[in-house]
Formats: structure tokens, sequence, C-alpha cells
């Protein structure tokens, strides 16, 4: 059963990956949306079985709240008054559904919304076909295949092949277009708040971390040139510390998160390599170092200091 799971996993990530042109088309789908709310129009949404689902959610986000309290929006889901779609589907078929509600309800500059995994569901080919007779917009949600997505004035084509990872990708794109309507001060503010979650999320969890870890020796002193002839610069030490540099600095952050960070990593069979594991004990986090004694552990000094010039260079007329 798991290998079930991960194979489906593996279908959306694949999908997921190839987002690019589908990012565009959901960026214009948004913009025609704004568009149309700028002009007082409505939006009217639809869709069959588990894409009926997805256009009462879409209603849902519109006319409540996404995440932040902000204007309703005018977002009317089709499938969502049983009266009205069972006396349509008694008196008219079932293919009309829809369609007669938008004669019933659309008006010019209006948006039909339609989602068809298969872009070829007959109530809503014959939906966007009375939508574009009386002179509303359409945006298509739907695979790459059937009438529907040719219909449209923005498609939004799924690089998905099965329709539960076409449906999938529909809701998060009816997340990013919600998105797009939040108030800015939550835009602005949601950036913080994200981190704050982030950073609350690594408590207790056990973190694994693989990558060249290296020791960070940092020099701290005062430079003076002894010589006003020399060009050389000499640092004079003050103090000097060691702490994990590279992989072993991500290590050291998310032990200072609170999680229990392991750090593997290839170090040398040397004292630089000692060093490292002291400086990981005192940071916080386990390591798992693999010994390879044909290479030294990397060690990056780096010198912190102030200039002072001598007195002799102090005034250049002086002698």
């Amino acid at each position: 059963m798991k290998d079930n799971f991960r194979s489906h996993s593996r279908e959306l990530k694949e999908a997921i990956d190839g987002l690019e042109p589908w990012y565009h088309q959901v960026e214009e789908a948004t913009e025609l949306i704004r568009e149309a709310f700028a002009s007082g129009k409505s939006l009217y949404v639809a869709g069959n079985g588990g894409s009926a689902t997805l256009a009462q959610h879409m209603s849902d986000e519109f006319v409540g709240k996404y995440e932040s309290d902000r204007k309703a929006y005018p977002v009317v889901a089709l499938t969502a008054d049983g009266a009205v779609l069972t006396v349509i589907g008694n008196d008219y078929g079932y293919e009309n559904i829809f369609s007669r509600q938008l004669e019933a309800l659309g008006h010019e500059g209006d948006i039909f919304i339609g989602f068809s995994t298969s872009g070829t569901s007959a109530n809503i080919v014959e939906a966007a076909r009375v939508a574009k007779k009386k002179n509303m917009k359409i945006i298509s949600f739907t695979g790459n295949k059937g009438v529907f997505k040719d219909m449209a004035d923005v498609a939004v084509i799924s690089p998905a092949k099965a329709t539960s990872r076409i449906q999938e990708l529909d809701l998060h794109a009816i997340h990013l277009i919600c998105e797009a309507f939040e108030p800015e001060e939550k835009k602005l503010r949601l950036g913080m708040e994200r981190v704050d979650e982030l950073m609350g999320s690594f408590t207790q969890k056990r973190v694994l971390i693989i990558g060249d870890a290296m020791l960070d020796r940092h020099v701290s002193g005062v430079v003076e040139r002894v010589n006003p002839e020399a060009p050389a610069l000499v640092l004079r030490n003050q103090h000097e510390t060691e702490t994990s540099g590279g992989a072993g600095n991500a290590a050291k952050n998310v032990a200072g998160l609170g999680a229990q960070a392991v750090l593997v990593s290839v170090v040398g069979d040397d004292i630089t390599a000692q060093q490292l594991q002291k400086a990981a004990e005192n940071e916080g986090y386990t390591t798992r170092f693999v010994t390879d004694s044909a290479r030294p552990t990397i060690v990056k000094t780096r010198f912190l200091a102030k200039i002072r010039e001598s007195e002799a260079m102090a005034d250049p007329a002086e002698g």
C-alpha cells in the first residue's frame, strides 16, 4: 500500500516540477478575475463530481474568506442549488444544468469558470458555449485534451495526466488565485509569520545534515603598519575562536532552533577534526564523521581587525 502512496506522490512531484507554464496561466486567470471584480462583474463556477467540490470551494473562499478578513467577492457556484440542478436536469437534460443557469444569471463581462479534467464534459462545454454567446469571459481548468481548453479566454492546463493529480493542481491554483486577493497588510506580515511558524516546527525534530563540514577559525585583533616604508600590514592577535563552518554551520543553526541535529561529513585524521568535534559538542549537535586519512579537514581562517597606523604615519610631514 505504501508503494502505491509513493507512486501517487511521485506523479504529483513530477507534475509540480513542470509548472512554469502553468504558473503563467494561473497568473493570467488571476488578472482576468481582478479586472472583472474591478468592473463590478461576477464569477460563475461549475464542475462535475470532484470538480464540483472544487467549484464550491472556490466560491466559498471568495464569498467567505481565504485566510484573512477582507471584502466579499461575487462568486456563484452553479453546483450548489439542488432544486435548480434537478429541475433543469429533469426538464432540459443533464447537459444543460449549468448553461441554463448562465442564461438566467450571466451578463456581458462576467466570467464562467469551468473545471473539467477531461476537457469534454458535455455540461461544461455547453455552459461555455452559452457564456460566449452572452459575451462572458471563460477560464478553463483542465488537462491537455478535449475542446474546453480551446473555448477559453484563459486555459489553465495541468501538466499532470491522471484525473486525481489534475484535481490536486486545480485546488493549488484556487489557493494561489485567492492568495492574490488577500489584504496588503497580510502580504507584508506573512513572511515573518511563516518564518516564526517554520522556526517553531523544528523543536524536538531529528534533522540529518549531510555535507562538507569545515572549521571556521576567527582571528580578531588590531592591524598596525609598523614601518611607514613597509607596505605590509601586521595583525596583532588579541582573540581567537573556533566554530563550525560549511555544513556544520547548518547543523549548528538547526540545533539552535531546538532540533536534534546530526551532521554526517568526511574529515581528515588530524587535530583540526578534533577541534571541529569539540566545536560541535559546544554548539549542541551530534556528529557522525567518516575519517579519510588521505585528505585534511577543511579549515577556513577569517581575520577581523581594526586598522591602526603608527604615530610615524599619522603626520606625513614628520620625518
